[in-house]
């Protein structure tokens, strides 16, 4: 049973993953318009009726490799030591996290999202949902153990959130040649410019330390 089981997750790791492919290939070939789920079904070995099984439109399968982006994240932040300062652990997770190989796939997402308009709300609701987890998760074990001030610990994540986001937005609009080292370097130093910025809001004290 577990070798069936085994076999149906990664046939089904297959068809999505051809089905991205298929997203991103027609995308950089045709645009928009030529994303439809019956050329994607298609391209990915599979009927229709079969995509619709995998994602409930072409725009949520557009946003899923945000959304996937944003699961590694999360649970890469998950494992990191408990007494580390928050932004060191967010930096040391993209640091570890993205690869050449990785941020290759992560520019492909990004670039897609821009691209197709109708995914946008995808990618917010995951990003939403990412968000409240990623915060119930950094109070427990960076921001605030002992669960005093959960409208801090959000309001942390999501300054958190958008420092880096809008990092990789600023290496997005100045990157236009090859996913290298030299642009994951300058990706990582746009997210440490980012996180400096807003260092101060994390080290000062929190509102219930002030007696």
């Amino acid at each position: 049973m577990t070798l069936v089981t085994g076999r149906r997750e990664a046939n089904k790791m297959r068809t999505r993953t051809a089905l991205l492919d298929a997203v991103y290939e027609l995308l950089d070939a045709e645009g928009p318009d030529a994303v439809t789920a019956e050329r994607l079904a298609e391209a990915a070995g599979i009927s229709r009726r079969t995509f619709f099984n995998y994602f409930e439109s072409v725009d949520a399968l557009v946003a899923s490799g945000t959304d996937d982006i944003l699961d590694c994240v999360r649970r890469a932040l998950s494992a990191r030591p408990g007494d580390e300062p928050v932004l060191d652990a967010a930096y040391a997770v993209i640091s570890e996290l993205f690869t050449v190989e990785f941020l290759a796939e992560a520019t492909r997402a990004w670039r897609a999202i821009d691209r197709h308009p109708g995914a946008r709300r995808f990618a917010l609701e995951a990003s939403v949902g990412h968000t409240t987890r990623l915060a119930q998760d950094l109070a427990q074990r960076h921001i605030d153990p002992e669960n005093r001030d959960p409208l801090r610990s959000a309001v942390l994540t999501a300054i958190l959130l958008t420092a880096f986001d809008e990092a990789r937005r600023a290496w997005l609009d100045h990157h236009d040649g090859p996913v290298d080292d030299e642009a994951l370097g300058a990706l990582l130093e746009q997210v440490r410019r980012a996180f400096d910025i807003v260092r101060p809001v994390f080290d000062g004290p929190a509102p219930h330390d002030l007696g």
